[in-house]
């Protein structure tokens, strides 16, 4: 059974803020800056088959599955779960359960402490307050050694990689720092 990224949309896999209005037939406002993807983020996404891609965001779900499309990354992800399927608060356990996964199963690649699971479960957490304007590669060896050392390793410390940050004391360092499980 792959292991499950469980991925933010706005913010992490870019910011697309300026589509939500066009999708719900609002003009943009003039200082919101324009859309852009992450650096990197289609060729991290087609370099880790290892993994079952999901988008999980408290967007709505073809609204998300528009944009995705518009950038050529939807072909990337198995699902992509909105509001509507369990997403606002972030239940996880919608993801466990329609891919046959355990929490030790999943990873949550978000920018903020709302992405972390409503019922408290174990799943690590990737926080970056500025993820969408790091690149991607440090996020390739972040995914490819939790891969090979396995999911139990993240409860030890030890573990550095370069731009991540402290999820639970709501900080980015900019050099290498702990992943820290969510619990």
């Amino acid at each position: 059974m792959k292991p499950v990224v469980c991925w933010d949309f706005d913010e992490t896999l870019g910011y697309f803020r300026p589509h939500e209005f066009a999708w719900a037939g609002q003009p943009r406002p003039a200082s919101m800056p324009p859309p852009r993807l992450k650096p990197g983020i289609a060729e991290l996404l087609a370099s880790l088959p290892a993994f079952t891609h999901v988008v999980t965001t408290a967007a709505v779900r073809e609204y998300a599955r528009d944009v995705l499309r518009q950038y050529d990354l939807l072909r990337h992800f198995a699902a992509v779960l909105g509001r509507e399927d369990g997403m606002w608060p972030k239940d996880y356990g919608v993801v466990a359960r329609q891919f046959g996964v355990t929490d030790r199963q999943m990873i949550i690649v978000g920018n903020d402490p709302n992405d972390a699971d409503c019922n408290g479960r174990p799943i690590v957490l990737i926080y970056d307050e500025r993820m969408m304007d790091r690149p991607a590669q440090p996020l390739r060896a972040l995914l490819e050694d939790l891969a090979r050392l396995g999911f139990d390793a993240c409860r030890r410390e030890g573990f550095s990689f370069e731009y991540w940050g402290n999820y639970e004391a709501r900080k980015t360092y900019p050099v290498v720092r702990t992943i820290l499980p969510m619990c």
